[in-house]
């Protein structure tokens, strides 16, 4: 959808696609980890919620979350290329780098300034079998569970 186009594109439609799967799997890993820590208080054992999404990373909502927030940047594609036919270069490509901006930025928060690798640091802390988690399971992009070598001294 643009100013001069008012039906949505396929690139809108794929984006708020995008976008709406990102929720969902960002919940879904959120009640995997509630669910979770339930019964871990129950029975006492501190570990590592390695169940659903958490199997395939660390991280799974804080991914998802920033799928959201890429997703709304992919919605705003169409709207973007129309502008650049309306304006001068120099503000559509203000815009284009704010588009990417925007996902960049929520990327390094999620990871390094209030996301993934501060929550690792006191994870370690108060999980003893967390530093097996994170030789298994990828830290914030999803992906197959490594496997580890155990060798004998």
């Amino acid at each position: 959808m643009s100013a001069d186009n008012p039906a949505f594109s396929a690139i809108t439609v794929a984006g708020f696609a995008l976008w709406a799967c990102s929720w969902a799997l960002e919940s879904t890993a959120d009640m995997q980890k509630l669910r979770f820590a339930t019964v871990s208080a129950t029975t006492g054992v501190k570990r590592s919620c390695d169940v659903g999404l958490w199997k395939y990373s660390r991280h799974p909502n804080y991914f998802f979350q920033w799928m959201q927030w890429t997703a709304v940047a992919l919605m705003c594609l169409p709207e973007l290329v129309d502008h650049f036919g309306r304006t001068n270069p120099y503000s559509a490509a203000l815009l284009a780098l704010g588009l990417v901006g925007c996902s960049l930025t929520m990327y390094w928060c999620l990871v390094s300034y209030t996301g993934a690798i501060p929550a690792e640091y006191y994870s370690v802390q108060k999980r003893p079998d967390y530093r097996d988690y994170q030789a298994r399971t990828n830290m914030f992009f999803p992906g197959p569970v490594r496997r580890q070598s155990h060798t004998t001294r």
